[in-house]
């Protein structure tokens, strides 16, 4: 292990300028000195945070009662806090639910009181500190807490409510017949294993044991089940949904002492937290049981969370999602407090840095950077929740009109760059309604205003639709989604109503160059295929071995898919598999990765594949895509992988064709990966196959070249993180020396193909 390190650090130095190398130790000296001033201080001060400190800081002055008064006067009148959810849409939105719908909200609502989630793939457990965890891939940890020390918090979680409904005791407010158990917010629910609550959170590690998940806690404590609590309290009236609220705050605040615990690890993470713990404050903000003395309590931590944020952002050589996520938390923070000078400096910092952010991670044609289509959703989301809520706590605001105010806020460039995201998953989306899995996709979300397939995206278009006024977004067969209600409100919903459908048959085959993301569709057949380079700037923190594969889905199914993503650092082999060659409809060569692993990182691939385009021509009888990429090209013998994709729009068939070009003898392996609900036959003369669905057939059809071998392997997707099922995968394979070409025809039903007609069709779009 040393030897590693050392062989590790050797070659760090050795091809690191002299520069660059002293700044860097100059760094870690003073951030680990840095680190240990601030660990002993912490506690020294035994993390506590006074009210007179507190006050101090937001430079309120007087006595405590009138320091209260003041505090709790700001917060009643801000205008941030009260344009989240307005008063005058409340009754309105509920009159827009249906019974069936707002059973729906309610019932999951009591489901949270009972502290049931369904959370990464776990499917619905209650967590506690009794649970019994089932395992992942058969690693279980029991880490048991005793008794006594279960006792105990339950005491210090009730004197801690005691203390904050003394003062409404007078006002015969009962709260006695609540039943609240604690929540264990430090295990991983799926093995069991469970970080140290009293441990500072920089000296916490993970993934270093086996099947145990870090985001499983980091999930559940990112509280976006309060939107979900909020909404069930307007419908109902219930204030049982008011004292959940309560209690689940209060007694994650007692479990994870500031700077504390595996919650505070990740800045991403304590960023959506005390963003969602502000969200849901809007809904009960009116509440009875909301006292002086918790509120007071909730926002010194609310205050301690944007100081942890400010003084650990995520800010390295390659900005990502996480850095967004910190200033876009930042940015709720500093607008809560935005009546004070920390506050204001605070916000005025995150907008500063959400425009150079949308400089830096946003291509030109409007998608993310980071090689994946799932977090370009969550980026999407870290973008335009900042720039709503900004422009609706505007005095200038009408309800209707976002983009003047918008454009004079973040800048014309800015708001254009948001409108080309929404206008990415437009294209993106598939016929019905869910994204297409490029890359990683570990269910990340900003907020969560209603509960569905983490794929199905169609509410971003529904946003994209009132925001912009765009009636391109209004997609009659997705209509409208209900999560609009809660952010736009009444007028929101005119706005909708007073705009034309468009249809699914109008969005047409685009490319989004800049990404290398290319889409080819009519109607209900659609296909992607990513011809990206390896994101964050070649780092391929979040891209797969995908290069010039491709999802293909048709009529109302995923016919061939990409299989996702399962995990992260829980199981790491798991992790290479579903980001490896192998797992993705592309050809492999000589088993080897188009862009090799490294050892000690799961968030980077070397950056061996370039991929470039040659020709890109779409019509309204045919799309053609002709890219190449040089993964291969580091081999003894060096591959070039050149792939041309024709689609025929009129007699709905596609043609994919390989050319591989170089030196040597070299074993290839193509795969096809099948959806889920396809059934499949293979004739082993012609080496077809038959992938039957609903009451229609494709054939893959191997043209020319019948010397292949034809075999049906076991393979996995994944619908969402956390999530594994089997499926099957198409392999050919064949050994040969280069040059070879492959082709294969994916045609629908009884469709029959003339081979001499082959070249005509590529000498048409041949450079």
């Amino acid at each position: 292990m040393l030897k590693e390190k050392f062989k590790h650090y050797k070659k760090v130095i050795s091809g690191t300028p002299f520069k660059i190398l002293v700044w860097r130790i100059h760094r870690k000296i003073l951030e680990v000195s840095g680190d240990v001033l601030r660990n002993s201080k912490i506690i020294r001060n035994n993390y506590y945070l006074s009210d007179k400190n507190f006050f101090k800081l937001l430079q309120i002055k007087g006595n405590l009662n009138i320091c209260v008064d003041l505090l709790k006067e700001k917060i009643n009148n801000n205008l941030f806090l009260n344009s989240i959810i307005k008063d005058a849409d409340k009754k309105f939105i509920i009159t827009r639910l249906s019974e069936k719908e707002k059973n729906e909200i309610v019932e999951m609502a009591d489901e949270i009181c009972e502290h049931k989630f369904d959370l990464l793939g776990s499917g619905k457990i209650k967590i506690s500190y009794s649970l019994k965890p089932e395992g992942t891939d058969g690693h279980i940890y029991n880490m048991n807490i005793d008794c006594r020390e279960i006792e105990e918090l339950k005491e210090k979680i009730s004197c801690k409510i005691d203390y904050f409904f003394k003062d409404l005791e007078a006002n015969n407010i009962n709260f006695q017949n609540f039943s609240y158990e604690p929540i264990d917010w430090h295990i991983d629910f799926n093995s069991g294993y469970r970080w140290d609550k009293d441990t500072w959170y920089k000296k916490l590690k993970y993934g270093c044991d086996a099947g145990v998940e870090v985001k499983n806690p980091w999930e559940l404590s990112r509280f976006h089940h309060l939107i979900i609590l909020g909404q069930a309290y307007l419908i109902t009236k219930d204030e049982k949904y008011a004292l959940e609220y309560l209690y689940q705050i209060t007694d994650w605040i007692i479990n994870n002492p500031p700077y504390f615990g595996i919650n505070w690890r990740s800045i991403l993470d304590v960023a959506l937290r005390v963003s969602n713990w502000i969200v849901g404050f809007s809904f009960f903000k009116e509440s009875k049981f909301v006292s002086k003395k918790f509120l007071l309590f909730l926002l010194k931590n609310i205050y301690i969370h944007g100081k942890h944020i400010a003084d650990n952002l995520e800010y390295h050589s390659i900005t990502s999602n996480h850095y967004l996520s910190d200033i876009a938390g930042l940015f709720f923070v500093g607008e809560i407090f935005s009546d004070f000078t920390i506050g204001r400096k605070w916000s005025n910092f995150a907008i500063s840095e959400l425009k150079k952010e949308n400089d830096k991670q946003i291509y030109d044609d409007g998608v993310d950077f980071e090689s994946s289509t799932c977090y370009h959703r969550f980026v999407l989301e870290l973008f335009f929740y900042p720039v709503l809520y900004r422009i609706k706590e505007s005095k200038d605001f009408n309800g209707r009109d976002y983009l003047e105010i918008g454009r004079n806020i973040f800048g014309e460039s800015f708001i254009n760059k948001i409108f080309k995201m929404f206008e990415f998953i437009l294209y993106a989306l598939k016929p019905d309604g869910k994204l297409s899995q490029i890359g990683d996709n570990d269910n990340g979300q900003f907020f969560i205003f209603g509960r569905g397939e983490i794929l199905d995206m169609r509410y971003l278009l529904t946003f994209g639709t009132i925001f912009f006024k765009e009636n391109r977004f209004k997609i009659k067969e997705y209509g409208f989604s209900k999560e609009a209600l809660w952010i736009f409100g009444k007028n929101g919903y005119k706005v909708w109503n007073q705009i034309e459908y468009n249809c699914l048959s109008n969005i047409k085959s685009f490319s989004f160059t800049d990404a290398g993301l290319y889409i080819m569709r009519k109607n209900n057949n659609y296909l992607i295929t990513s011809c990206s380079q390896n994101g964050q700037n070649g780092n391929g923190g979040h891209a797969h071995n995908d290069k010039l594969g491709f999802e293909l889905f048709i009529g109302n199914k995923d016919i061939i898919i990409d299989p996702g993503s399962y995990l992260y650092t829980a199981l790491p082999e798991w992790r290479n598999k579903f980001r490896s060659t192998a797992f993705h409809s592309t050809i492999m060569i000589d088993e080897q990765e188009q862009n090799r692993f490294k050892a000690d990182n799961l968030f980077s691939l070397e950056n061996d594949s370039k991929v470039s385009i040659n020709k890109w021509e779409t019509t309204p009888d045919y799309d053609y895509l002709e890219a190449v990429h040089d993964g291969y090209s580091r081999l003894c013998h060096s591959v070039i992988h050149r792939r041309q994709y024709v689609f025929n729009k009129r007699e709905n068939y596609w043609l994919i064709k390989d050319v591989l070009t170089g030196k040597g003898n070299h074993k290839f392996d193509l795969f096809f990966q099948l959806g889920q609900d396809v059934v499949h036959k293979i004739d082993k003369k012609t080496l077809t196959a038959s992938i039957f669905f609903d009451d229609k057939c494709l054939k893959v059809v191997p043209l020319f070249d019948k010397s292949m071998s034809l075999s049906v392997e076991e393979g996995w997707y994944s619908s969402g993180y956390g999530i594994k099922n089997k499926s099957k995968v198409l392999k050919y394979s064949k050994t040969s020396m280069l040059p070879v070409e492959f082709l294969f025809l994916l045609g629908l039903n009884n469709f029959t193909f003339q081979e001499k007609k082959v070249s005509e069709i590529f000498s048409k779009f041949s450079i």
